[in-house]
């Protein structure tokens, strides 16, 4: 004990007359950056011995570390000062123990003077966040902040100009060889503190914030958007700034998340007052405040969302207005009326049977057990065919050729509500037939008909000023694409949400082909396009990745409203579902040899015959995981047409399992191999798999 405190507090010294060393000696530049990073590694080092020591010898250490922010502030190698700030702050978060004893011993007051005389008079915040833990995250947010603006203030997302010199022979400066990965970490973390309840209310965040060029947070919009939705008035007002600022620069990286966020947060307040209305909520008092909070977070947002739509509009009327259009009709392109009427049925399906089986046991008239489900289909079948207040084309002709069965089915079920509901139900199933077969044969379709505004875009006087989808994230210097006109076909694929493909004319003349997916949220897909960006920068960071050429494969995600998006077609790659289409043809064929013929190499046996092929080799991979989780479910007690959210876990679980069992593991493999006519085309294909 009478060695430790002197041997880490000598060390502490040391480090800090390293530090104002190296910050005062500009002619030995060289020397001091080594000197510099060998005294945030002997930081790092020595905090961690500390870490082991008795608290009553802890408390004699801690006053210097002041002396050592001091001359870490003096720097201007601000990211590796930010980390070393992270590194203190996330031990004593991290250790319960060191937590508890810093509320009952708090850094001593010589301490805590030479600290705020690093960071400022630390502002009156969380009750529970102590002077040293704001004092922390403070400077941590002003060096992340500082190496931001010293990266440049021309919003590229790679590192320091490439003009900038630098000494022969000195280490590379933050942010160059791997810097896009460097600046990830920054803009995460000050993120992180912009929400943290330490830091985040604090006057101290917003200029800090307000500091950094906005070119920085093009990547990061959908975390500041949600940063809307927070119930802590500086952490949405923070966010409103900083996007306002963003529409302001910025607007063509802003307008298509802004114009979704506008539409989401009408359709999730619409949705949470449709909920008052119902009501209900007297004996679910947890329900009553689930909708209520909902109704407050997306009131919060559309408040907020104004302010940045303001924005947008007052810097380019045309570009907003523009692309809330494309955002408007794609989205009713994405989900047709008649895909969405037959969903609903097929939804509401679920519900009468359940209704229907719950007559023999309900004490409730069978007519006001029904009468739910009956205004639930009078309104879906008039929404269809009235197009929900938009008439195209489309809509007329469903109308036309739907209308007096569609009409004809309600007003069965109508009358037999009374007596026998599902008699009556036959007729809308009848119906529902009908239009699946009607959709199943609409593979080609026309955009004139199904959206005439986005079919004249190209006669539009004046052009048409919304960017490409994918574009708008690019470099500062990079070409600026605008959507020309939309391609007159669409095509719809055969799987069970029937996304088109459609082709928009880009104003640089070259037509790029997007997959519009409907009834799914891809807010998820586009943060993991953002998540495979940063792996390619830490790959880039690597000298053994670069050497090999290592790339995490990206394509373009844009989310739009409803629940829909747009998705960039990659080129020349073969799905999945055709590699398994040709393990079937193949095991089909093997077991349609003739059977007097043995496999190869075997002795002729003249009882021999091919094994039957498993049914997961005839029969469609999803027509056989719902007969065989049907039939799983009736097994459980559970209806087959309860929603999918509401299926058992291991009733799932062991479907997939079974029909594991029934594909060879290295299917693939197999398939790689028999695709290939020699092996050079065999190692090629499977490094392009690897790499895909």
């Amino acid at each position: 004990k009478a060695y430790l405190v002197p041997l880490v507090t000598d060390s502490i010294q040391e480090m800090s007359r390293i530090v104002e060393r190296s910050a005062d000696d500009p002619l030995d530049f060289c020397t001091s950056f080594c000197e510099f990073f060998h005294g945030i590694e002997l930081a790092r080092m020595v905090y961690t011995f500390e870490e082991h020591m008795p608290a009553d010898m802890q408390k004699r250490v801690e006053p210097t570390y002041g002396e050592l922010l001091h001359a870490y502030s003096q720097f201007e190698f601000s990211l590796d000062y930010a980390r070393f700030l992270d590194d203190f702050h996330r031990r004593e978060e991290d250790d319960p123990k060191r937590r508890t004893r810093r509320d009952k011993d708090p850094i001593s007051a010589a301490g805590i003077e030479d600290i705020d005389g690093v960071c400022g008079e630390p502002t009156s915040l969380n009750p529970g966040a102590d002077v040293k833990e704001v004092t922390y995250l403070l400077e941590a947010a002003h060096a992340y902040a500082r190496f931001l603006i010293q990266c440049g203030e021309n919003g590229e997302a790679g590192s320091f100009s490439r003009s900038q010199t630098r000494l022969p022979g000195s280490k590379p400066m933050p942010g160059e060889g791997g810097g896009d990965l460097n600046l990830y970490h920054a803009k995460v973390r000050l993120l992180n503190f912009a929400n943290s309840q330490q830091i985040g209310e604090s006057d101290g965040m917003k200029e800090i914030l307000g500091s950094i060029p906005t070119a920085y947070w093009r990547q990061c919009i959908p975390e500041l958007i949600t940063m809307l939705h927070s119930d802590i008035e500086p952490v949405r007002d923070n966010a409103t700034d900083l996007l306002t600022r963003m529409a302001k620069e910025h607007p063509r990286a802003l307008s298509y998340a802004i114009a979704v966020a506008a539409a989401a947060a009408d359709d999730e307040a619409d949705a949470a007052g449709e909920g008052f209305e119902v009501g209900g909520f007297r004996s679910n008092p947890e329900a009553l405040a689930a909708v209520r909070e909902r109704f407050a977070s997306a009131s919060r947002a559309l408040e907020a969302i104004g302010k940045v739509k303001s924005a947008l509009s007052a810097t380019d009327p045309r570009l907003f207005a523009d692309v809330t259009l494309v955002v408007s009709e794609l989205g009713r392109l994405a989900v047709l009326h008649d895909e969405e009427l037959l969903t609903s049925l097929q939804d509401l399906h679920g519900d009468v049977t359940s209704r229907i089986a719950s007559v023999s046991e309900s004490s409730e008239p069978i007519e006001d057990v029904m009468r739910p489900a009956v205004a639930e289909l009078d309104r879906l079948v008039r929404d269809a065919l009235s197009g929900a207040g938009f008439v195209t084309p489309h809509v007329k002709s469903f109308a036309k050729k739907y209308r007096e069965g569609l009409l004809d089915a309600v007003n069965e079920f109508k009358g037999s509500v009374a007596s026998d509901p599902s008699n009556g139900w036959r007729a809308v199933k009848e119906q529902m037939v009908q239009l699946a077969r009607g959709l199943q044969r609409k593979r080609e379709l026309r955009l004139k008909n199904l959206s005439p505004s986005l079919a004249k875009l190209e006669s539009r006087p004046g052009g048409f000023a919304a960017p490409m989808p994918g574009d708008v994230g690019g470099d500062v210097d990079s070409i600026l694409v605008d959507i020309v006109s939309v391609g007159s076909d669409v095509t719809v694929l055969p799987t069970k949400s029937r996304p088109k493909r459609i082709t928009l004319l880009g104003s640089d003349g070259t037509r790029r082909v997007f997959l519009l997916k409907g009834n799914e949220d891809l807010r998820l897909d586009a943060r993991l396009m953002r998540f495979g960006s940063v792996v390619n920068a830490a790959l880039l960071s690597d000298p053994e990745s670069r050497k090999r050429s290592l790339e995490y494969s990206t394509y373009s995600v844009t989310p739009l409203a409803g629940n829909s998006g747009l998705i960039q077609w990659v080129e020349k790659a073969t799905p999945m579902s055709a590699i398994f289409a040709g393990w079937q043809r193949r095991t089909r064929a093997a077991a349609a040899l003739p059977k007097v013929v043995p496999p190869p190499g075997s002795d002729p046996d003249p009882e021999w015959r091919p094994p039957e092929p498993p049914e997961a080799a005839t029969t469609r991979p999803l027509d056989l995981f719902y007969n065989r989780v049907s039939a799983a479910l009736r097994a459980a007690g559970v209806l087959a047409t309860a929603k999918r959210r509401d299926w058992p876990q291991d009733v799932l679980h062991d479907t997939v399992q079974r029909m594991r069992a029934e594909v060879p593991q290295d299917y693939l493999h197999r398939e790689l191999w028999c695709g290939a006519p020699t092996a050079s085309a065999w190692l090629q294909k499977s490094v392009r798999h690897a790499r895909s």
